[in-house]
């Protein structure tokens, strides 16, 4: 999954894109089809992709002038703060954080109460650069369903892509794919395939063999009462300030 048969022009924007989002929120779409447009742009061998949570998670042969984009989630204060120095542009992805930790324990077979604690992180760093934003995708609206949100990814990046190669690129990445594809992870080079304790994943694209769970919203609200309870009071804080009902 790498785009290698359209050229872009050149953006006259910030050459470092951080695609910063909550675990579950379809974060991984936006961080390759980002990836994608900034590769197009500036050339295979020229930009570079990374997961990020820290400045040194960077490549070792970052610089000032490399066009990078980022995938990160929980993030860091001083993470946060070298995005600002370089004026980075930030694309960021959210989901009611409720729908969001549940999908992350039925995915990974892990309990609850830890991806709860996962989101807290990303919810936390999440408050802290929502007001600098370039572009806010919501996982309510089904933007991974659209043809136009690749569109609108690339005026944020601030190039121009054609009807055609935008179906194309929106294709490539469409849910099916995407479904496809993770349960073909095993069957990539050894030198593409990582581990985690639960999964295995492509470095390139950080597609996990078990990415894709059900995308459906509110399923939250099916969960025991006490439990749907407790998730609101951890996380309404967050709730409030992403738009999204107690």
């Amino acid at each position: 999954m790498v785009r290698e048969d359209f050229a872009l022009a050149p953006t006259s924007k910030a050459s470092i894109v951080a695609t910063i989002g909550l675990h579950g929120s379809a974060s991984t779409w936006v961080y390759n089809i980002v990836r994608e447009l900034l590769l197009a742009t500036h050339g295979v061998d020229a930009a570079k992709a990374c997961y990020a949570d820290r400045v040194e998670d960077l490549p070792s042969d970052f610089g000032p002038e490399t066009p990078v984009v980022i995938k990160s989630h929980h993030g860091s204060p001083e993470f946060d703060a070298f995005l600002r120095a370089h004026e980075a542009t930030k694309i960021l992805s959210l989901r009611d954080p409720r729908d969001a930790a549940l999908s992350m324990a039925q995915r990974f077979r892990t309990p609850l109460q830890h991806t709860v604690h996962w989101l807290l992180r990303d919810c936390r760093r999440m408050a802290g650069v929502l007001n600098d934003a370039d572009l806010v995708l919501k996982y309510e609206d089904r933007f991974f369903d659209q043809r136009a949100a690749v569109d609108k990814i690339a005026l944020c990046l601030g190039v121009t892509v054609d009807a055609a190669k935008t179906s194309k690129l929106f294709d490539e990445y469409r849910t099916e794919a995407v479904r496809a594809f993770a349960a073909c992870v095993s069957d990539l080079s050894p030198e593409r395939i990582d581990e985690t304790n639960a999964s295995k994943y492509d470095r390139i694209t950080h597609i996990h063999n078990i990415h894709v769970g059900d995308a459906q919203s509110g399923k939250w609200r099916r969960l025991p009462r006490k439990t749907r309870d407790d998730m609101t009071k951890v996380f309404s804080p967050y709730l409030r300030q992403f738009g999204y009902t107690l």
